[in-house]
């Protein structure tokens, strides 16, 4: 719902922003708050007003740079080891990719999935 000035109300991007921090749950993903404004469900909104929300809310649970659901804290710890294992293994995808583009019928490819993400 937009109030008078044709912004979202709190409780609505509070609830967009719950929604957003529980489906990137679902794949053990805590979000920064840059993911969170990016992947915002339903609503469009600056990053401030995210980090507004995220300050005076406790909607989420903060470590580091992350947000998760409130008790998912550890989460924060395995992103971390995922995207160092990730980081592992783009240059073996890349140089597999190189292989595959030069057959004549390739058009495209792409990395899509966990690794895509860096959540390996």
């Amino acid at each position: 719902m937009l109030n008078d000035l044709g912004q979202h109300t709190f409780s609505d991007l509070s609830t967009a922003i719950l929604q957003t921090a529980a489906y990137a749950d679902v794949f053990d993903y805590p979000l920064t708050l840059g993911e969170i404004h990016r992947y915002l469900i339903g609503v469009r909104t600056s990053k401030e007003s995210v980090e507004q929300i995220l300050l005076k809310s406790p909607l989420l649970s903060n470590s580091g740079d992350y947000y998760t659901l409130p008790g998912r804290e550890s989460l924060t710890n395995i992103r971390r080891r995922r995207e160092n294992t990730a980081s592992r293994l783009w240059p073996l995808a890349m140089g597999y990719g190189h292989i595959i583009a030069r057959m004549p019928f390739v058009r495209m490819l792409a990395v899509t999935g966990a690794l895509a993400v860096n959540n390996v």
